[in-house]
């Protein structure tokens, strides 16, 4: 029989944190900050009986395995989400075998992409679309209020236009009267 590697975690530095084996151990899940989104893991293991060992990971169930032969797995601008680390290894590259007890991580989204961040900007929107519209209503209500003013003050010309003219037609028809019978 051969004899199973042994592995363990020399390191995981997470953005600016670094954590070892014997922190890891307590923490079901890491919590990173968007701004500190790179991951790099290190690992070891021991084997007497074979130093040919294939190792794959994976950050995510849905994702591909890739293969490696690095002790050091390096991850950069990790987009926020949710993540859990996979390392297998085997020693015939048919059966794989789980290296240790995956790592559980999660990239915070950045502070535009929360939640309230953008009910706040939708909201603003809103009110700044309704702000305008209501402005541009009173404009189109002062506007209306202008042209009845101008509107009221026209039908009064002319409606004085056509009694000065009614009277001045009654003084010549009574003058040409007048003028005719005498």
């Amino acid at each position: 029989t051969v004899a199973k590697p042994n592995f363990y975690v020399k390191s995981l530095i997470a953005g600016t944190d670094t954590l070892t084996s014997r922190r890891l151990a307590g923490i079901d899940r890491i919590m990173l900050p968007n701004h500190n989104n790179h991951l790099t893991f290190t690992f070891g293991f021991i084997s007497f009986s074979n130093q040919d060992i294939f190792l794959r990971y994976r950050i995510a169930p849905e994702s591909e395995w890739i293969l490696t032969t690095q002790r050091t797995l390096q991850f950069f601008s990790i987009a926020p989400g949710s993540y859990l680390l996979e390392l297998q290894y085997s020693l015939d590259n048919t059966r794989w075998t789980t290296a240790f007890r995956p790592v559980a991580f999660e990239i915070d989204a950045p502070w535009w992409m929360k939640w309230y961040t953008q009910l706040g900007a939708l909201l603003f929107f809103l009110l700044m679309g309704y702000s305008y519209f209501r402005y541009r209503q009173s404009i189109y209500k002062q506007r209306n209020h202008y042209l009845s003013i101008i509107n009221t003050h026209q039908q009064k010309l002319i409606q004085s236009e056509i009694e000065t003219l009614e009277r001045e037609r009654n003084r010549i028809a009574r003058e040409l009267h007048d003028g005719v019978g005498t």
